[in-house]
């Protein structure tokens, strides 16, 4: 499998709020793709960007900090793209994930993410994997931080639910039940 989690890899930004990103899940084989407007309203397909042909192939890492998560597109150690931010605390409440990395169609293995540029353009790229562990797996590492980063603020916050433990079950009763038997002679 070509996707691992980097759990381990912290890096620290000086100045910044967030100090410290966290790498969640790296896939070393990554194909890009112009995604090109909308066809229709019900969203992208993989069909429509000459799979065969990929703008170009890449690495690609999802990072995450305190407040947000982003996906970035390395190539030959250059940052190519970076999405836009995914913010961490409102995803899932204010806006489905799939406004942020929004599946194909067709395909289990392609998505769409709105793209900045290090030269500030913002673009739609869509972008996909040999593998379908490999989507999986990147769309679990996301699902779990955001549910991660959500708990602990729930926590903190004292909005979460406290956990109760079930009530002691009833105490058995041990008494002698009277039987009755009734006998039926048949002929």
């Amino acid at each position: 499998m070509a996707a691992k989690a980097a759990v381990t890899e912290l890096t620290a930004k000086p100045g910044a709020v967030d100090s410290i990103e966290q790498t969640l899940i790296t896939c070393k084989e990554c194909f890009v793709y112009p995604a090109g407007p909308r066809k229709n309203a019900a969203g992208f397909q993989a069909k429509d960007w000459d799979l065969e042909k990929p703008a170009f192939t890449c690495e690609v890492k999802a990072r995450s900090s305190e407040s947000a998560m982003s996906i970035q597109f390395w190539k030959d150690g250059n940052l190519m793209c970076t999405s836009v931010a995914i913010p961490l605390l409102t995803v899932k409440k204010d806006k489905p994930l799939s406004a942020y990395i929004e599946p194909v169609l067709d395909s289990s293995r392609y998505f769409v993410v709105r793209a900045q540029t290090p030269d500030r353009r913002t673009v739609m790229i869509g972008f996909g994997f040999r593998n379908r562990n490999d989507a999986f797996d990147l769309t679990a590492a996301l699902n779990d931080r955001i549910s991660r980063v959500q708990r602990l603020h729930e926590m903190d916050s004292g909005t979460a639910v406290k956990y109760a433990p079930p009530p002691p079950p009833p105490p058995l009763q041990h008494t002698a039940y009277s039987i009755q038997c009734t006998r039926y002679d048949l002929i």
